[in-house]
């Protein structure tokens, strides 16, 4: 501490030299300013945001000239990025400045200032710190009025804490012997009314239990999460409950449906008269109210009773007598019951329906009797308008006599295609029990369904026609066929052509003859029951119209030198049956020939389908010739021709050879490679080296090695042996196609090595080196 008090002492003797300088650049004429004696006092005022800074500063009596002083403040000891604040002047050399819009829970620095405009003192540096944020505070809350299970209290919050509030209300809970500490947000929150602010809030509870204490606090939360309540809890009991009060007396007089029920209802106060009393009950419900079922009883004397009718049997019931007033409903409590058993019977399932048909049906059931039981009567109800027949409808049950719990009844005479309602039903000495109802509907027949007839056979003037029928309609056939018309696009039996045939059939063939050629029918099938009559589908025809056939689109694929591969397609028959088809063709000299002007022929198998595309290759053919070629294909009718089309074959050579090239020449062996640079546009079939001793150019009846075609691509090669050692060789390549054979036009020679001597043999005066093979181009 005594350090830093003499640095500032040091500092303030520094600053009063400069301030010893003139105040202006003339020194004759700007009076002298002196430093001012400056001490910064403690921050008062100090809230969240505001602050009030203090601090004197005594003018030196030698300064003939006056200070500005201020206020420097920062938020760290350094005074960095300090922001200043010019002061107002008090009494007694003191200076203050009030700072607003400061942070929360923050310290500054600060610290007065004198300043000539040229030069700045300061005082001491001292710090201060607003405020933290706190829980919010607030007054206790004010009960305004409450009632036997309500209350509307007041209250407001006195500090949100410094920081703006989330939820403000009240909190509380019953108050007991064992819990009487002040509520808190975990036990019940109830947040202020919308509409008002937090310094004057209210907040109305409701569902408070009637002449009961409560303890209350008023609370708020704000955004830093803290929560503030009252600093005491107040004590507020509800008033005690004004609606009537109602006992009920246990149940007497309980048969299997019905219950005598008793009870009293008194109202507390004759202000408010009872309105309404009854009785409520439930089998499910323990607790039962007025939603559930319910007897409202004529007001009169304070004792009341009901007959209750309708129950189930042996079934538990929770009674209650009820009460109302203008206060609200009065219960007594729950009282329990049970009615008697009855006998009865049951049923396994609703009943069950087999064989129908158009006017019958059987119908069965089962019925569970109890032990102790005697069934008098079973049977069956049914009826087409009530979904629930019963005994008592027109026309009566239908019984079944036999003994036992089965019931198995035939009904007959119903009506075709009708919904009916079923019952099953027993009778016991305490009434008639009935099974669920079911619902079955008796068969509806209807006119035939067919199929689209299926026409075959058609000639020029006749056709088959074959007709199915897809359903009776649930009745026999009676008659079957179809009709026909080349005008009428729906024909009818009673307007058109038609052929029938009676009888119980399902499908039927017949034939459609002295039709006109080449002209469209329409044909339907029919069919009868006793329903009607009914048509298929329309389908057509047309009869045939017999012509020659019709041959196009003939093209050539692939055209070789020797033969060609040709396509043509038959694109009408003619209406009937191709008995020839195939290709003619001829040089140059016939342009367009047939099977009469030319012996050139390939005919085709016509197979069980003779129309549509057909191919062959025609071989035999000359290299590079014009040929003409057409199509034909023939039907009774005659024979017809395609456009006739011209094409010339190509034209193929020997192929040619590149030169060859020899490798790794030894005493008896040398590889060799060569390549074919042109198959002379044919299959090359054979390639292969021949080599001689004394001709530069030798050929294959020489000494030679080959392969075939499949053997090698583009480029071949071998190694070739059986040669005589210190020889020299010449070695040309050949390659081979159907055109002939071709030989590379030059040729590789080498002389092969010296055999190595034997054990007898002279040594070789010097070793031996691989003898160098060359290539001549000619």
């Amino acid at each position: 501490m005594i350090q830093k008090h003499q640095i500032q002492i040091i500092r303030y003797l520094l600053l009063t030299l400069i301030l010893l300088l003139p105040a202006g650049c003339d020194k004759d004429e700007e009076p002298m300013i002196y430093a001012p004696t400056l001490v910064t006092n403690n921050a008062t005022g100090l809230t969240r945001y505001d602050a009030v800074l203090t601090g004197s500063a005594i003018e030196n009596p030698k300064s003939v000239g006056k200070c500005k002083i201020g206020f420097l403040y920062a938020e760290s000891s350094s005074m960095n990025n300090a922001k200043e604040v010019e002061a107002q002047a008090g009494e007694k050399n003191q200076y203050t400045v009030a700072l607003e819009g400061l942070s929360i829970g923050k310290t500054y620095y600060y610290c007065i200032y004198a300043s000539t405009g040229y030069s700045r003192i300061k005082g001491n540096v001292i710090s201060f710190s607003t405020l933290a944020s706190e829980a919010p505070t607030l007054n206790a809350p004010v009960a305004e009025s409450k009632s036997e299970t309500g209350a509307i209290l007041t209250s407001g919050v006195t500090d949100d804490g410094g920081s703006g509030l989330t939820d403000f209300g009240v909190v509380y809970k019953v108050k007991t012997e064992e819990d009487n500490a002040d509520p808190t947000e975990y036990d019940i929150v109830k947040n202020a009314s919308s509409g008002f602010t937090s310094e004057a809030f209210t907040v109305e509870l409701t569902n408070l239990k009637a002449n009961t204490t409560y303890l209350i606090r008023s609370y708020a939360k704000n955004k830093t999460g803290k929560t503030g309540y009252s600093a005491e809890s107040i004590e507020i009991t509800t008033d005690a409950l004004k609606v009537p009060t109602v006992t009920c007396n246990p149940v007497g007089d309980i048969s299997a449906y019905t219950a005598l029920v008793t009870a009293r209802a008194v109202t507390p106060d004759a202000a408010y008269p009872i309105l309404k009393r009854g009785f409520c009950w439930s089998a499910e419900n323990q607790v039962p109210t007025i939603d559930n079922l319910n007897e409202e009883v004529a007001l009169g004397a304070a004792d009341f009773s009901k007959l209750l009718e309708g129950l189930n049997t042996d079934t538990k019931y929770y009674l209650r007598a009820y009460a109302e007033n203008d206060k609200g409903i009065g219960y007594s409590p729950v009282v329990e019951f049970t009615t008697q058993k009855l006998q009865v019977v049951g049923f396994e399932t609703v009943p069950q329906i087999s064989n129908i048909t158009v006017s019958s049906a059987e119908v069965t059931a089962v019925i569970t009797v109890p032990e102790g039981t005697e069934i008098l009567e079973k049977g069956i109800c049914y009826d087409i308008f009530s979904t629930k027949p019963g005994v008592d409808m027109e026309g009566g049950p239908k019984k079944d006599t036999s003994n036992g719990n089965n019931i198995h009844i035939a009904i007959n005479g119903l009506q075709e295609g009708t919904n009916y309602y079923v019952t099953a039903y027993a009778r016991t000495v305490d009434g008639y029990f009935y099974s669920n109802p079911t619902s079955f509907h008796t068969v509806q027949t209807h006119v035939p369904t067919l199929a689209v007839p299926v026409i075959n056979n058609i000639g020029e003037t006749v056709a088959t026609v074959k007709v199915e029928v897809t359903t009776d309609g649930g009745r026999d056939i009676e008659e079957i066929g179809f009709c026909w018309s080349s005008e009428v696009a729906a024909p009818n039996i009673n307007d058109n052509d038609h052929i029938t045939e009676t009888g119980k059939l399902e499908t039927y063939t017949g034939q459609i003859s002295n039709l006109k050629k080449g002209v469209k029918y329409y044909v339907r099938a029919y069919a009868k029951n006793v329903n009607g009559t009914a048509y298929s589908p329309v389908t057509e025809f047309t009869t045939q119209l017999n012509s020659a056939p019709e041959v196009e689109d003939l093209t050539m694929s692939i055209i070789n030198d020797d033969n060609v591969t040709v396509q043509a397609t038959i694109t009408n028959t003619g209406g009937l049956s191709i008995l020839r088809k195939g290709f003619v063709w001829s040089d140059s000299s016939n342009a367009t020939p047939t099977l009469e002007n030319c012996l050139n022929k390939k005919e085709l198998d016509t197979g069980s389908d003779a129309s549509g595309r057909f191919e062959t290759q025609i071989t035999g053919l000359t290299m590079a010739t014009p040929y003409y070629i057409c199509a034909y294909a023939e039907n009774e009718k005659g024979i017809t021709y395609s456009i006739p089309v011209r094409f010339v074959t190509i034209a193929t050579y020997a192929p040619a050879v590149g030169y060859p090239s020899a490798e790794n020449v030894t005493a008896n062996t040398a590889d060799m490679s060569a390549s074919i640079s042109n198959d002379g546009g044919a299959s090359v079939t054979e390639v292969g080296f021949c080599w001689s001793e004394n001709n530069s150019e030798p050929v294959i009846d020489e000494a030679k090695k080959n392969y075939t075609k499949a053997q090698v691509a583009t480029n071949f090669s071998t190694k070739i042996s059986g040669l005589k050692a210190a020889t020299y060789y010449y070695v040309r390549a050949y390659a081979k196609n159907k055109n002939g054979i071709s030989y590379s036009s030059g040729y590789s020679s080498f002389t092969t090595l010296t055999t190595t001597p034997g054990p007898d043999d002279n040594p070789l005066p010097e070793p031996q080196s691989a003898p160098k093979a060359r290539t001549v181009r000619k």
